[in-house]
């Protein structure tokens, strides 16, 4: 009887270890948005080690950008009259008109 109890108890514990439960990076919702518009994401943004990730595209149309992405580099292009801004994944920085922005 001490054994089956026993084994019931560490099944209990080895399937709650095992159990996950979904979380959040942040307990608030988190909103971007330009000209007082909100931005809609297809992929919500996420707070990661203290950096804000977004998805780029929507921000990009909204700015009336031409979009071009370049699977080799990992980078991002946004063009129109008088303005290029290019993004590369992993890099903390960006280029707008050709010059190194933080």
């Amino acid at each position: 009887m001490k054994k089956r109890i026993y084994t019931m108890i560490m099944g209990f514990a080895l399937f709650a270890l095992f159990v996950v439960v979904p979380g959040r990076a942040s307990a608030t919702d988190i909103n971007v948005s330009l000209d007082n518009e909100k931005i809609k994401f297809d992929e919500n943004p996420v707070l990661e080690d203290g950096t804000t990730l977004v998805q780029f595209r929507p921000i990009f149309e909204k700015l009336g950008l031409s979009i071009k992405w370049d699977g080799n580099k990992l980078e991002v292009t946004g063009t129109k009259s008088n303005l290029e801004i290019k993004l590369t994944i992993g890099e903390k920085f960006a280029f707008v008109n050709g010059e190194k922005r933080n």
